[in-house]
């Protein structure tokens, strides 16, 4: 395969390119390893009986793979044999993870892949956009047929994020976020009376703000914070892709990541379920603080290349990622990491930021210490042995649905690390070694951002791991992956020679491109989004009919209670909200009931939480009315049974 023809100002930089890999060749082979890998880890982990354990070790010598591949080649050239196989074996993936669904019956309600529709979609956009991009300037007609279905897309977008209190998209992910919100605000602490799954600083910041305005104004408020949140991700991605190749036509951008980052089952969804990315407990919560990590480590890395960086905002990396796992542990960690290695690594090559490392580690140790020194203000630093409980709880494995290959994994464990590899490996090889200060600027740009968000897909795929299963887990990290697919994209481009484009490597990342643009099939149906938003979705308010029917009998069960002198709670979901709507008690340790049946370990937590909360009687909604699965339909081994209760409903009466 031809070189890329970088000029450098010496001879030195001349032999350098000669001797390593171009960044076209290195990008579609280390795909191609991590693929390798990939595969090779899951058949030998096994094929025929599949575990937990097998689906981890899978994602292990993925990520063995990658480092293997990069750094073996960082100073070693392969056979061409070897180059051709692994570029063979890249494409091979990505057509494979385009056009297998998995698990498929789930797929009409969830995203559980493309399909072959997507898939003929990039081979007929494949020519075209290889066209477009080869273009210095588009005509007049071709920027109006590119911007129609690229304003299209970001109509579709737009509906498909907006929510309120009463037009939410998933409702049941919507309870838990808003109920752990609450939970500051309505007296009861995280990780010591109240256990939450997806937010924790979060809570204690808005506290204020909720205890003033009241449940229902505190929880509309909360759901346009966090719809603004999603909105902000949406921005930030287009704006870091923007930046990270600027060549590339805004309706080309548009029409890419705005596809990519929101599958959803296709227009014939049977239900109102919408794209994971729009959820309130994805990017908001999750996605969100990784972006904003992000931002902020490629504008300061960036100076730390060039040697302008003033001490202090070399601390902003650091401070941004301990707010980043204070709020939410699984991707403020993959964030944290992804962000140290880019500051460290540009630091690493840059004449005066050798030290770039400490000042982010000073950085991280100055917000954790700030935080902590807050919630201890609060009286609300954790209960440090509850914390690691839940967090052992999903490291081991939370409602597991194996990895199923072949399927989109194929193409997203490779995509992830290929794109942080080469991102690394630019950093290295070829960061300022243009005689061009533009071409120069771009590329640094391009490659800090390539490396950073690819890094930070790879330490954030654990959490799908535990889950393994596309929709939700899986895609909720297209938010990011576009980001760095469109800068490696824009890298490989502006280091092409024009002989080299017509190559295979050249291709690759047109493919990956064309890939993107393809995903409108999946984009979310404008009239179903109308349909929701004007209160079409039964399902779509908070707090939920199950919740609304447990609230109603509230007054009846607390006349009932006092009648008797008997102390009365609440068994449900929701808790926190209800004793900030009317001050009952919350009997439950989780958001939900059910969730006590993750394990061993939390049944015998959530009955000694029941136990120890002295209540005599439980007003319950139905899912915690499940939850009396005892053999002798009680709950927890005799400590309540349910009983009918004349002008009150169904009850639950402590029996111990």
């Amino acid at each position: 395969m031809e070189e890329i023809l970088i000029t450098t100002k010496t001879k030195r930089g001349a032999g350098y390119v000669a001797k390593n890999l171009t960044i076209g060749d290195f990008f579609i082979q280390a795909v191609g390893a991590v693929a390798l890998f990939a595969v090779t880890a899951w058949v030998v982990t096994g094929l025929s009986t599949r575990t937990e354990s097998s689906d981890k070790l899978t994602y292990v010598f993925s990520g063995i793979g990658a480092m293997a591949f990069g750094l073996y080649f960082l100073k070693n050239r392969p056979p061409a044999g070897v180059q051709t196989a692994l570029s063979f074996l890249a494409i091979a993936t990505v057509l494979t993870g385009i056009g297998i669904v998995e698990h498929k019956e789930m797929s009409k309600e969830h995203p559980m892949g493309f399909g072959w529709a997507v898939l003929a979609l990039t081979f007929f956009l494949l020519p075209l956009v290889h066209y477009l991009l080869s273009k210095q300037k588009l005509s007049s007609w071709i920027k109006i047929a590119t911007w129609l279905p690229a304003i299209f897309v970001l109509y579709c977008v737009v509906l498909a994020f907006w929510q309120t209190r009463t037009t939410l998209i998933e409702s049941g992910h919507s309870e838990y976020v808003l109920n752990e919100i609450w939970s500051p605000a309505a007296g009861y602490n995280s990780y010591q009376s109240f256990v939450p799954q997806y937010t924790f600083l979060l809570g204690w910041l808005v506290k204020p703000i909720l205890v003033s305005m009241g449940a229902i104004s505190g929880t509309n408020f909360l759901v346009l914070l966090l719809t603004a949140f999603g909105f902000a991700c949406i921005g930030l991605m287009t704006w870091l892709s923007r930046r990270a190749w600027p060549e590339l036509p805004w309706p080309l951008l548009l029409f890419a990541i705005l596809s990519f980052c929101t599958p959803t089952p296709g227009w014939n969804r049977i239900s109102f379920i919408g794209p994971a990315s729009t959820l309130l407990s994805g990017p908001a919560l999750r996605v969100f603080g990784g972006m904003i990590v992000g931002a902020i480590t490629i504008v300061v890395a960036l100076k730390v290349l060039n040697g302008k960086a003033p001490k202090w905002q070399l601390l902003m990396p650091g401070v941004a990622s301990a707010f980043v796992v204070w709020n939410n542990l699984d991707f403020g960690l993959a964030a944290t990491v992804a962000s140290f290695i880019v500051f460290a690594a540009a630091g690493a090559v840059s004449e005066k930021g050798k030290l770039a490392f400490l000042w982010h580690a000073a950085g991280g140790l100055i917000g954790h210490v700030g935080i902590y020194a807050y919630l201890a203000s609060q009286g609300a630093v954790p209960d440090w042995s509850l914390f690691g409980w839940f967090a052992r709880q999903f490291g081991g494995g939370f409602g597991s649905v194996l990895i199923e290959m072949p399927g989109p994994v194929n193409l997203d464990f490779p995509l992830m690390m290929g794109t942080a590899a080469t991102g690394f490996y630019f950093l290295l090889k070829y960061a300022n070694k243009s005689e061009d200060v533009l071409t120069n600027s771009r590329n640094n740009v391009s490659t800090l951002t390539a490396f950073y968000f690819g890094s930070f897909c790879t330490f954030a795929l654990p959490y799908y791991v535990n889950r393994s299963y596309h929709a939700g887990q899986m895609s909720i990290l297209y938010i990011p992956l576009a980001v760095a697919l469109i800068a490696i994209i824009g890298l490989v481009k502006r280091n092409s020679s024009a002989a080299n484009g017509k190559q295979m490597v050249g291709y690759f990342p047109t493919l990956i491109l064309a890939f993107m643009m393809a995903t409108v099939f999946l984009i979310p149906n404008p009239t179903m989004e109308l349909s929701r938003i004007q209160g079409g979705n039964p399902n779509g308010t908070f707090p939920r009919p199950p919740l609304v029917a447990a609230i109603d009998m509230m007054p009846a069960a607390q006349k009932y209670a006092a009648a008797n002198n008997l102390s009365v709670g609440f068994y449900g979901e929701g808790g926190n909200f209800v004793h900030a709507l009317n001050g009952m008690a919350s009997a439950n340790i989780f958001n939900s009931p059910l969730d006590m049946f993750q394990s061993n370990a939390s049944v015998q937590l959530s009955c000694k939480h029941l136990l120890d909360s002295k209540l005599q009687l439980l007003v319950m909604t139905e899912s915690a009315r499940q939850t009396f699965a005892w053999k002798d339909g009680s709950l927890c081994e005799g400590l309540f049974v349910q009983e009918d209760v004349p002008g009150v409903g169904i009850l639950g009466v402590r029996k111990k």
